[in-house]
């Protein structure tokens, strides 16, 4: 399959599979800019005393936004987030380390010292960073997230998926999905036999 039909049937096949409120969303670590695609505009925040400024509150705010519309971002749009700014390969963990928000998390013990060596994180960094909904994705993404961070219930989950693994898990999943389905029939149909009992 050739873009965007297979991103478009990819994400319609996810969606369809997971039962998914929120479509999934590609996200393209680049080089450049894909041709017709807009810088994300959001205003940019005054700084932190430590030096924190970017477009939004957090990096993961980048996916809510791209649940709507295509966008790209560079590094100082996610300098308020250390976290993402570390993850996407803006930062070292040097130049993190001593920030407000990596000391909230730590201190909370969302994250831990042990678990900061294996925090993946992009390998070369990008100049751009392509956020938008799979289904119309411009360029062959890196990662695949299905559902959002932000503001989401605690009853659902957030999941990146390597885009390059995404059909043979899309294809595992519906084999589930059916499954799961078949078994479901099952356990409501014999459930019938409990009710008024």
């Amino acid at each position: 399959m050739s873009l965007p039909v297979r991103w478009s049937d990819a994400s319609a096949a996810l969606t369809a599979a997971l039962e998914l409120r929120t479509s999934p969303i590609a996200i393209t670590f680049s080089a450049s800019a894909p041709a017709g695609v807009v810088p994300f505009d959001a205003p940019m925040t005054e700084p932190t005393p430590d030096g924190r400024s970017g477009r939004v509150a957090a990096g993961c705010v980048f996916w809510t936004k791209a649940v709507d519309r295509t966008f790209t971002t560079v590094a100082a749009d996610h300098g308020n987030c250390s976290v993402g700014s570390l993850t996407h390969g803006f930062a070292t963990l040097d130049e993190v380390a001593g920030r407000t928000d990596v000391a909230a998390l730590l201190d909370s013990g969302w994250v831990t010292m042990e678990m900061i060596p294996g925090i993946p994180v992009v390998a070369d960094r990008p100049d751009f960073v392509v956020y938008g909904p799979l289904s119309e994705t411009p360029v062959d993404p890196d990662v695949v997230l299905s559902r959002t961070r932000t503001a989401m219930p605690s009853a659902e989950m957030t999941c990146a998926i390597p885009a390059s693994r995404l059909e043979a898990l899309i294809i595992r999943i519906q084999d589930t999905a059916t499954t799961d389905a078949i078994v479901a029939s099952y356990a409501a149909q014999d459930a019938r036999r409990f009710v008024g009992a």
